[in-house]
């Protein structure tokens, strides 16, 4: 009986003893833990993801001109066919067809060529050689086209503003040469692209816009007469609504000295 009661009380002091050195290496392990040393700010793997926000971080966006800024102009444009593809027809069929046809060809009605790359139209400084001046038969419409051997453009945003600059102040020499100014004359303006045909429709609403800088242009270039090719570019490169980034010194200072002739006016 002694025996058991023996062995009875070992066994239970070898339980207490296995229970207190169990809860003191939990103990350890967990005073361990809380002060195990914290990596450092600077180290890579805490600045990493910073470094990876910074590469994903789109930079600001340089702004674009939108034809919506000016919110005046109406584009119709037309897939028509190729000017090589008439050229060759022609050759190949020796039909040769006029040049109505070749820069106009949606237009079925006849028209009247009154300038095919030959003859300049003037108004005060400014003069404009359109490459085709066509009007109807009745005299009531006249059709300024340019001829811009590119491909049409896909969109409205990719028209250049030059060209469309260009073909406005041709109409508008256009117009104040020839006094069409009744309201029953319509001038319709065209850029004629190696497949397709752009109108321009509302474009005298640009005018007020483009006398704007005719006289900001004779001001600070010292010349004594601009073409409507020359004037477009200067208009293009100055003007602020069109977000041009000038590409060299030379625009660079004739849009800085546009700047400060508007501002001192």
């Amino acid at each position: 009986m002694e025996l058991i009661m023996s062995l009875l009380i070992l066994l239970l002091v070898s339980q207490i003893a296995l229970v207190l050195y169990i809860k003191k290496r939990s103990i350890k392990s967990s005073i361990a833990s809380s002060v195990r040393p914290v990596r450092s700010p600077s180290s890579p793997q805490t600045i990493a993801p910073a470094r990876q926000m910074k590469n994903k971080a789109a930079p600001c966006a340089r702004q674009r001109f939108n034809w919506k800024d000016l919110g005046k102009l109406y584009f119709q444009l037309e897939t028509v066919p190729n000017v090589n593809e008439l050229l060759d027809t022609e050759l190949l069929t020796h039909t040769p067809q006029s040049i109505q046809k070749r820069l106009l060809p949606q237009i079925n009605a006849p028209l009247n060529a009154i300038s095919l790359d030959n003859e300049q139209f003037d108004w005060g400084n400014v003069y404009a050689k359109p490459d085709a001046v066509f009007t109807t038969s009745h005299q009531r419409e006249s059709y300024i086209v340019e001829y811009k051997t590119r491909q049409r453009p896909q969109l409205f945003t990719s028209i250049a503003p030059t060209h469309v600059l260009q073909v406005i102040i041709s109409a508008w020499v256009y117009k104040q040469q020839t006094k069409s100014n009744s309201i029953s004359h319509q001038i319709r303006t065209f850029i004629r692209y190696s497949n397709g045909v752009l109108e321009i429709k509302h474009w005298e609403k640009l005018i007020p816009f483009i006398e704007e800088h005719v006289d900001t242009y004779f001001a600070i270039t010292d010349k004594v007469s601009a073409s409507a090719s020359d004037l477009a570019w200067f208009i293009y490169v100055t003007s602020p609504v069109f977000k041009y980034q000038p590409k060299n010194n030379e625009e660079a200072s004739l849009k800085g000295k546009a700047l400060h002739y508007r501002i001192m006016r």
